[in-house]
């Protein structure tokens, strides 16, 4: 049966084997005297020689009541001790409680009266502190990193929006904005216009160009044409652009048909389209175009019988 050693100087502090821990089978406390003369090997020391280890063996032949039986060193074994009455023994930490009892001294109860329980608390907050220490550094990095210069650079854009406009003249030299139906200009239509009988040809002119503030050149189209009352029969009509206003009359002088001589009055089948500049500078009129208005009478035309045609020209900006 393995034998344990007794406790070093060490393995006797506050740690060690000096309370209940360490109560024997008889009942006896206290801690294991030391043979005068002879050291006590510690944990770790290097090996005394071994005349004196036998003597102080076979004095300190002694049981751990903290850890029991060791599987390496075998069962506790309780010897009497030398100091004492006959036959009363005790018990003592072994090797590894009086070593773990010395370090914790040596690393924990750093101050006088501290024990084991405090110590351990103590290691505790440290570590705690620890962490948070690491941890607010950790914050400060994250911020540090967070932080940036910036700067803003900033553009902006005025959008006006362009105008177009178009307007006619009768006569050819005063112009005018004729844009709804009910405000259309009144063609001065050749003699006979308001006596018309069948196979008679009366001609208007018509000037039209774009206004001065107008920014963009112009597509113009015949986009319709109305006869009130609708179902007015016996005449039709047909439009040409002509070199100047006064080609127009009932035999236009070098024309170019937009809409065919011919087409009823309710129709403008076939019309084509001209095309109208803006003025140069931008700031004047824009080149006039001359339409001649040709309306023929046909032989279904009825005695007394009027009609208002009204055309629309449409221009759209290009």
């Amino acid at each position: 049966m393995q034998t344990h050693e007794p406790p070093s100087n060490r393995g006797q502090g506050r740690s060690g084997c000096a309370g209940t821990a360490c109560r024997g089978r008889t009942g006896r406390t206290g801690p294991i005297p030391r043979v005068a003369g002879s050291p006590v090997p510690g944990i770790g020391s290097p090996g005394v020689a071994e005349s004196a280890t036998s003597s102080v063996l076979s004095a300190y032949r002694i049981s751990c009541s903290l850890c029991g039986p060791s599987p390496r060193l075998g069962p506790p074994e309780r010897r009497p001790v030398t100091e004492g009455s006959p036959g009363q023994t005790t018990t003592a930490p072994c090797r590894r409680h009086s070593a773990l009892a010395s370090y914790k001294e040596d690393t924990l109860g750093e101050e006088a009266g501290t024990t084991s329980g405090e110590s351990v608390s103590r290691t505790n907050r440290r570590k705690f502190k620890a962490i948070l220490a690491g941890g607010l550094a950790l914050g400060v990095g994250a911020t540090i990193t967070l932080a940036a210069w910036n700067d803003s650079e900033y553009a902006k854009g005025t959008f006006s929006a362009g105008t177009f406009g178009i307007e006619g003249s009768t006569d050819g030299t005063t112009y005018a904005e004729h844009p709804t139906a009910g405000s259309a200009a009144a063609l001065a239509f050749s003699t006979g216009f308001d006596d018309i009988s069948p196979g008679d040809v009366v001609a208007a002119p018509f000037a039209v160009r774009l206004t001065a503030a107008t920014t963009y050149d112009a597509t113009v189209t015949v986009a319709s044409a109305t006869p009130a009352p609708p179902a007015f029969v016996g005449l039709t009509y047909g439009i040409a652009t002509v070199p100047t206003f006064a080609d127009c009359d009932a035999t236009p002088t070098t024309p170019t048909w937009i809409v065919t001589q011919g087409t009823p009055l309710t129709s403008v089948a076939g019309a084509t389209s001209f095309n109208l500049t803006e003025g140069t500078p931008p700031t004047t009129p824009g080149a006039p175009a001359f339409l001649c208005f040709v309306v023929t009478a046909g032989p279904t035309l009825v005695q007394g019988t009027s009609v208002v045609q009204t055309w629309q020209l449409l221009a759209e900006s290009v």
